[in-house]
C-alpha cells in the first residue's frame, strides 16, 4: 500500500491553538432550489476563507442574496476550487461570467456592509451618505468620517451628527 501525498499548497496547517497558519481559500457557488421545477439555480459566485464558506459572511451582505435567501430556502453550497486568495478571487470571477445569465445576486445585488446612516447637518438637513454631505458642505469626506466616528468634535466649526443618535 502506498500513500498518497497532497501538494504542500492543499494543505491545512493548523497550530497548538487550533488556529490556521496557512488560511486556504476557496471559490463557492450559491445554488437555490426551485420547489416548482425541483432545479437548482446558481444564484451567486464568490470566494473567501476555507473556513468561513458555511458562516456566508460575504452573502449575506449582498442586497439581492437577502431577497433570494428566505429561512425556508433549501440552499446547496457548492465549493469549486480551493487555493490561494489572490488565485481564487480571480477564479471565482472567471467562473462567474460563465454563466449566462450571470447569477443574479452577482448581476444585481449591492454590498451594503452594516446599515445605511442617515447624517444631519447643522442646519437640519440630511443626507444618506458622508460623500454626498462633504460635497454639499465642501469639506473633505475623510474629516467627516473621523467626525462622525468621534474621531474629532467639528469639521470646521460645525458639528455633524447621525440621525439615529440625535435624540
Amino acid at each position: 500500500m502506498t500513500a498518497t501525498l497532497l501538494p504542500q499548497t492543499s494543505c491545512v496547517i493548523v497550530d497548538q491553538v487550533g488556529r490556521l497558519l496557512n488560511k486556504p481559500w476557496c471559490v463557492y457557488e450559491h445554488q437555490l432550489h426551485d420547489p416548482a421545477t425541483g432545479a437548482f439555480t446558481v444564484i451567486m459566485v464568490g470566494s473567501c476563507p476555507l473556513a468561513e464558506v458555511y458562516q456566508m459572511v460575504d452573502p449575506q451582505r449582498n442586497s439581492e442574496w437577502l431577497k433570494q435567501v428566505t429561512p425556508l430556502s433549501y440552499l446547496y453550497i457548492k465549493i469549486t476550487q480551493t487555493g490561494e486568495r489572490m488565485d481564487c478571487q480571480r477564479d471565482a470571477i472567471r467562473h462567474m461570467r460563465t454563466f449566462k445569465p450571470m447569477p443574479i445576486c452577482n448581476l444585481k445585488g449591492i454590498d451594503h456592509y452594516g446599515k445605511s446612516r442617515v447624517i444631519v447637518a447643522p442646519d437640519g438637513r440630511e443626507f444618506t451618505t458622508q460623500q454626498e454631505c462633504a460635497l454639499a458642505f465642501g469639506l473633505n469626506q475623510g474629516q467627516l468620517s473621523k467626525h462622525l466616528n468621534n474621531g474629532s468634535t467639528h469639521v470646521r466649526g460645525m458639528v455633524f451628527k447621525y440621525k439615529d443618535m440625535t435624540a
